[in-house]
């Protein structure tokens, strides 16, 4: 088995070279490079595990579709490729960041402007920027608890079971008695404010003025919030066509082709998780 040090100089020295590499092509280059290349070996479950975990000098960037975009860590806190800090300002992954506590990743606020970057929590933070650790576990808890009030009170035994439980995906059973509540919808709206108000918090504590805290919070959340009417019905019914297609698509594939098939590896493994036991 190559040396994980030597597989990461390869991962660095390729990404390097192109300036920016999309996760599957970064994948077959890394495997021509390296024949024996695999991310289990390492006791990883992807390539952007390994990265993550084991290329100081690689960040992931953002996405291109489905795929992971990878950057070198200097390129990408300059903004050098696109001579902007703006290639970092990834509206999508900064409320995804913000809101998972387990995530390897954090934000760096600019305490000008309130413009964002997505960062690995051990990268140097770019001159100029605040480091803000996303909401932690408890952060989660706290808020769920303080929805108990909108709900029937003969809830709140079992949902306070659920939010105390040391189960780390107590969310999920959590959702599941929102969602037969009928107080899904509410509790998203609350939970996405709560949020937005602890992360301008965070960034006063961190000494961001109010008019950039209001700018830094509305980069965060864009591009998260649901889309409300009949535009958000038609992009539904869109996505339903879509799946079945692929759907269809895919029971008339080969079990090689199946094999080749790549997939998000932590929706694969949301749903493993869902239908064990």
């Amino acid at each position: 088995m190559t040396d994980k040090t030597e597989v990461s100089e390869v991962i660095r020295r390729l990404v390097s070279d192109a300036g920016e590499a999309v996760g599957a092509k970064l994948a077959m280059d890394l495997k021509a490079a390296v024949p024996d290349w695999s991310a289990a070996n390492y006791g990883c479950r992807s390539l952007s595990d390994f990265v993550v975990t084991h290329v100081p000098g690689v960040v992931v960037a953002g996405r291109s579709g489905m795929d992971v975009v990878y950057r070198p860590a200097t390129a990408a806190a300059s903004g050098e490729r696109a001579g902007t800090a703006d290639t970092l300002a990834l509206p999508g992954d900064t409320w995804r960041t913000w809101v998972s506590p387990a995530s390897p990743f954090a934000l760096a606020v600019n305490a000008a402007d309130g413009s964002t970057l997505v960062l690995k929590r051990t990268d140097e933070v770019p001159d100029g920027h605040v480091l803000v650790e996303p909401a932690n576990a408890e952060d989660h808890r706290v808020i769920a608890l303080d929805f108990l009030g909108h709900v029937p009170e003969s809830a709140h035994e079992l949902l306070r079971d659920i939010i105390e439980s040391p189960e780390q995906r107590w969310w999920r059973h959590w959702l599941s008695e929102m969602e037969k509540l009928g107080q899904l919808s509410a509790w998203n709206s609350y939970r996405h404010d709560r949020l937005r108000r602890l992360l301008k918090t965070r960034l006063e504590a961190a000494g961001i003025t109010e008019p950039v805290r209001e700018a830094a919070a509305q980069a965060v959340a864009q591009g998260r919030l649901p889309r409300p009417g009949k535009a958000r019905v038609r992009e539904t019914r869109n996505m339903v066509g879509v799946r079945a297609i692929v759907a269809s698509v895919i029971g008339r594939m080969s079990d090689e082709e199946l094999r080749d098939l790549r997939l998000p590896v932590g929706l694969v493994l949301d749903v493993l998780d869902e239908k064990t036991p």
